[in-house]
Protein backbone atom coordinates (compact mmCIF):
# COMPACT_ATOMS: atom_id res chain seq x y z
CA UNK A 1 0.00 0.00 0.00
CA UNK A 2 2.86 2.38 0.84
CA UNK A 3 4.44 1.84 -2.59
CA UNK A 4 1.08 2.22 -4.36
CA UNK A 5 0.34 5.53 -2.63
CA UNK A 6 3.77 6.97 -3.37
CA UNK A 7 3.65 5.77 -6.98
CA UNK A 8 0.58 8.01 -7.42
CA UNK A 9 1.22 10.82 -4.94
CA UNK A 10 4.58 11.78 -3.48
CA UNK A 11 3.32 13.53 -0.36
CA UNK A 12 3.30 17.27 0.22
CA UNK A 13 6.28 19.51 -0.40
CA UNK A 14 7.57 22.41 1.67
CA UNK A 15 5.57 21.67 4.82
CA UNK A 16 2.17 22.01 3.13
CA UNK A 17 -0.74 20.34 4.90
CA UNK A 18 -4.35 19.36 4.40
CA UNK A 19 -7.39 21.16 5.87
CA UNK A 20 -6.87 19.26 9.16
CA UNK A 21 -3.23 20.43 9.44
CA UNK A 22 -1.78 17.01 8.60
CA UNK A 23 1.19 16.80 6.25
CA UNK A 24 2.00 13.57 4.42
CA UNK A 25 5.72 13.72 3.77
CA UNK A 26 7.37 13.35 0.38
CA UNK A 27 9.84 10.50 -0.11
CA UNK A 28 12.64 13.07 0.07
CA UNK A 29 11.47 14.21 3.50
CA UNK A 30 11.12 10.62 4.73
CA UNK A 31 14.72 10.00 3.65
CA UNK A 32 15.91 13.22 5.30
CA UNK A 33 14.21 12.34 8.59
CA UNK A 34 15.20 8.66 8.52
CA UNK A 35 17.79 7.82 11.13
CA UNK A 36 17.29 11.04 13.07
CA UNK A 37 15.30 9.21 15.70
CA UNK A 38 16.15 5.71 16.86
CA UNK A 39 13.69 2.99 15.87
CA UNK A 40 11.07 5.39 14.43
CA UNK A 41 10.35 6.00 10.74
CA UNK A 42 8.00 8.92 10.20
CA UNK A 43 5.87 9.54 7.13
CA UNK A 44 3.46 12.28 8.26
CA UNK A 45 2.97 14.91 10.94
CA UNK A 46 0.34 17.10 12.54
CA UNK A 47 0.65 20.87 13.03
CA UNK A 48 4.28 21.22 11.92
CA UNK A 49 5.57 18.26 13.94
CA UNK A 50 3.43 18.65 17.05
CA UNK A 51 3.44 14.90 16.67
CA UNK A 52 4.56 12.51 13.95
CA UNK A 53 2.90 9.44 12.45
CA UNK A 54 5.09 6.52 11.41
CA UNK A 55 6.45 3.07 12.02
CA UNK A 56 8.38 1.65 14.95
CA UNK A 57 11.13 -0.73 13.85
CA UNK A 58 10.32 -4.30 14.85
CA UNK A 59 6.64 -3.62 15.61
CA UNK A 60 3.53 -4.05 13.48
CA UNK A 61 1.27 -1.09 12.83
CA UNK A 62 1.41 2.69 12.63
CA UNK A 63 2.11 4.88 15.62
CA UNK A 64 1.92 8.53 16.63
CA UNK A 65 4.87 9.92 18.47
CA UNK A 66 4.81 13.11 20.55
CA UNK A 67 8.39 13.00 21.78
CA UNK A 68 10.78 11.83 19.10
CA UNK A 69 13.80 12.26 21.35
CA UNK A 70 12.49 9.47 23.57
CA UNK A 71 10.30 7.85 20.90
CA UNK A 72 7.28 7.68 23.18
CA UNK A 73 4.66 6.17 20.89
CA UNK A 74 0.98 5.24 20.78
CA UNK A 75 -0.40 2.77 18.23
CA UNK A 76 -3.08 4.32 15.99
CA UNK A 77 -3.65 1.58 13.41
CA UNK A 78 -2.74 -1.93 12.40
CA UNK A 79 -1.77 -1.02 8.82
CA UNK A 80 -0.53 1.86 6.70
CA UNK A 81 -3.75 1.76 4.65
CA UNK A 82 -5.82 2.10 7.83
CA UNK A 83 -3.68 5.09 8.91
CA UNK A 84 -4.23 6.80 5.54
CA UNK A 85 -7.99 6.20 5.89
CA UNK A 86 -7.85 7.78 9.35
CA UNK A 87 -6.06 10.81 7.90
CA UNK A 88 -8.61 11.08 5.09
CA UNK A 89 -11.54 10.91 7.53
CA UNK A 90 -9.93 13.08 10.24
CA UNK A 91 -10.28 10.35 12.88
CA UNK A 92 -10.15 11.48 16.52
CA UNK A 93 -7.44 8.92 17.26
CA UNK A 94 -4.96 11.05 15.31
CA UNK A 95 -4.98 13.86 17.86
Amino acid sequence: TFKILYAKVNGFEAFEWDENMICIWSLNRIEEEYGRYPNFIGFSDYLICSHVYGFVKGQEGVFKCYDLANTSTEKISETFLEAIEQINTNADLLY
